[in-house]
């Protein structure tokens, strides 16, 4: 959020801005929203459910995983070239296609000193949060947020079952939002999102 705000201030310092985050990145522009309301004009919040609830009870393993994970930290393995990561793209998605998944990979992948391709993401982001996530902390940042809120999920996405978030907490959630169009798209493919002054367009 801090990044966020800065970049912002930097891009957009005169007037409010149109976030748009999916994920990680819909939980951060959401909670963003929530923090500085006056800083954003539209929210497009794609499967940014927040996580499923922590047990304070499981604070002392927890920590325990982390301190573990930072003596030993995790990383992603490389793949032979760019060929191999687009297949293995493929085999998590089979919705891309061979030329886009082999796009993806070049953009994604990068050679390593042995020749091999390994991915551009950083392997700290396997880390385990050490601070648990307080649902109701995050759900009293929705409920301040001002802006007209688009939240688009995916019927086909485990994103839901993957975090352990029911259908009823799912609900709940939305209903934190003063201004909400919710939509659930059946089948992913190419959309466009637009605002205009009196809504969504899409």
């Amino acid at each position: 959020m801090g990044d966020l705000d800065r970049l912002l201030a930097h891009f957009e310092p005169d007037k409010p801005a149109t976030l748009i985050g999916h994920s990680m990145g819909g939980n951060i522009a959401s909670m963003y929203a929530g923090v500085r309301p006056e800083r954003v004009a539209y929210l497009v919040n794609l499967e940014g459910f927040g996580m499923s609830r922590s047990e304070p009870g499981k604070a002392p393993e927890r920590y325990a995983k982390w301190m573990a994970q930072l003596a030993d930290k995790p990383g992603f393995r490389d793949y032979a070239d760019s060929a191999e990561l687009a297949l293995r793209m493929r085999t998590s998605n089979p919705r891309l296609s061979e030329a886009r998944a082999l796009y993806l990979a070049q953009h994604w992948g990068r050679q390593n000193a042995a020749g091999r391709v390994e991915l551009r993401s950083d392997p700290a982001h396997k880390l385990i949060n050490p601070v648990s996530y307080q649902l109701e902390e995050a759900m009293a940042c929705w409920r301040n947020i001002a802006a007209p809120v688009l939240w688009v999920d995916g019927a086909e996405s485990k994103t839901m079952e993957r975090m352990r978030i029911n259908a009823v907490d799912h609900e709940a959630r939305k209903a934190c939002l003063r201004q909400v169009s919710a939509h659930t798209i059946a089948e992913p493919g190419t959309c466009c999102i637009t605002t205009s002054r009196n809504g969504w367009l899409s």
